[in-house]
């Protein structure tokens, strides 16, 4: 069987003379509070702790249970208490100096830790050392270079034999420039004199020769024919077909081209337009191209 503690015991009285708290508070002169807090077990929560006795005893009386029997038993429960506080107090002592251990434990293994890097650190410094002095090697050979290099910039001799050599490349390179200059393809047109006939001159032309004939837009139906090709029967320009190229053999050096209407077509040859501007408008015209 379970031992009911004293507040318990408290209570069951009461109860058993159908007592409420305020009943109970008139007959002792305790505050309700405090009976409440008596048969709680909170006796810590009474005015002071010579009050504990006393109301215990009041309490006892009005409720016709035994004083002694209930003091013995609340002794009881006050030293278990203790021992109970007690006993919690050692295993916290307990706990912090398990945990000032590990902690000890910690800091050792931190500074060994620590030595472990010191000493690593130690080992490699010579390492270190060395390749300070490698690159202060690498450092100090990349200035001479520089130096050297300016220095022999600053000569006068140098510089000057410098120029020397680069003048000479930019002459040969002009040289080669008027002499590619001269021998670039280019088309000569002399104005016509009746307005009919027109004369024109390809020099130094890339083969084969490409006459393409290329009809303006909104102009009508244009014939032409060129010599000395596959279209000496001729061909007619459309809207539809605004544009032949005529391909002329690498061993033709002269053709000659016939435009049914001067009007509304252009002419080239490699790329180089034809200046028809002195022909006549709508009339027939020839053109003498000679190919050298």
């Amino acid at each position: 069987m379970i031992k009911k503690s004293v507040g318990t015991q408290l209570r069951d009285g009461r109860e058993s003379k159908n007592y409420s708290l305020d009943d109970l508070e008139t007959l002792t002169g305790i505050k309700s509070s405090y009976l409440l807090s008596m048969e709680m077990d909170q006796f810590s929560l009474l005015p002071s702790k010579s009050y504990e006795i006393s109301y215990i005893k009041k309490y006892a009386e009005a409720v016709d249970l035994d004083q002694e029997s209930l003091l013995r038993n609340y002794h009881i429960a006050v030293a278990e208490k203790q021992e109970r506080a007690v006993s919690r107090q050692e295993k916290t002592i307990e706990l912090d100096k398990d945990s000032e251990s590990y902690s000890r434990a910690q800091a050792g293994q931190q500074w060994t830790s620590h030595r472990q890097t010191a000493k690593s650190a130690k080992k490699n410094l010579p390492f270190l050392v060395l390749s300070f002095l490698v690159l202060v090697v690498l450092l100090a050979a990349l200035f001479f270079v520089f130096w050297n290099r300016n220095s022999n910039n600053s000569n006068p001799e140098t510089a000057k034999s410098s120029q020397m050599s680069s003048t000479s490349p930019s002459s040969s390179e002009g040289e080669s420039s008027t002499s590619s200059s001269s021998e670039s393809p280019s088309l000569t047109v002399t104005p016509s004199v009746d307005g009919v006939n027109l004369i024109a001159q390809l020099s130094h032309p890339s083969k084969p020769v490409d006459l393409v004939f290329t009809l303006t837009e909104g102009a009508v139906d244009q014939w032409f024919s060129v010599s000395n090709s596959n279209y000496e029967s001729g061909a007619t320009l459309s809207q539809e077909t605004p544009t032949i190229r005529v391909a002329l053999s690498e061993d033709t050096s002269e053709t000659v081209i016939t435009l049914g209407n001067t009007s509304g077509i252009k002419v080239t040859a490699n790329g180089q337009e034809l200046d028809l501007s002195s022909l006549l408008a709508d009339t027939t015209g020839y053109i003498t191209l000679t190919i050298e």
